[in-house]
């Protein structure tokens, strides 16, 4: 081993190492029958959409995508072999400022930054999941704190709780 593949193979994490000397030693990691692929088939045709800035999950098949320009997209996952995430819907936070918190809140319901102020709720009321996003409200906090960059939920007593994370460090 040279000099500078020993100090790429130091800075990897330790899990890394040890699953490359065991390989070195013999070990497989496919399951039995399987085989490792020879190809991934990826491929350069679709869209591009630039100024992402938070990704969210929101069930099994949609994800969230938040922008700098304010725009928020709900995507509908695709795991087909020539077709990518399909936009189902997209909305836009009234401040216009980039969205940098998407928090899930229940299956139908979501929040995002808006400001240094606000956040917003959506929700999806329809037959078919995040084909019908609306605001549905406006969450007022201290401006001081900045704006919310992360968020989680809980529920409690059959209440859902909202916790962010600021810009300010509160």
């Amino acid at each position: 081993m040279t000099r500078a593949s020993s100090k790429s193979a130091v800075s990897l994490p330790a899990v890394l190492r040890s699953r490359r000397d065991l390989e070195s030693r013999g070990v497989s990691f496919l399951a039995s029958g399987a085989a490792a692929p020879t190809s991934l088939p990826i491929q350069q045709d679709g869209a591009t959409y630039s100024m992402a800035q938070e990704a969210s999950w929101l069930d099994a098949e949609h994800f969230a995508v938040g922008r700098w320009d304010g725009s928020l997209s709900i995507f509908r996952f695709n795991p087909g072999e020539f077709v990518g995430p399909l936009i189902t819907t997209t909305a836009s936070s009234p401040s216009s400022e980039g969205v940098q918190m998407i928090t899930w809140l229940n299956p139908r319901t979501i929040a995002s930054s808006n400001d240094a102020g606000t956040m917003i709720v959506w929700r999806s009321t329809g037959a078919t999941a995040w084909v019908d996003l609306q605001r549905v409200a406006m969450l007022s906090y201290d401006p001081t704190f900045g704006e919310a960059n992360s968020g989680d939920a809980f529920v409690l007593d059959s209440r859902i709780y909202l916790v962010a994370g600021h810009a300010n460090a509160s």
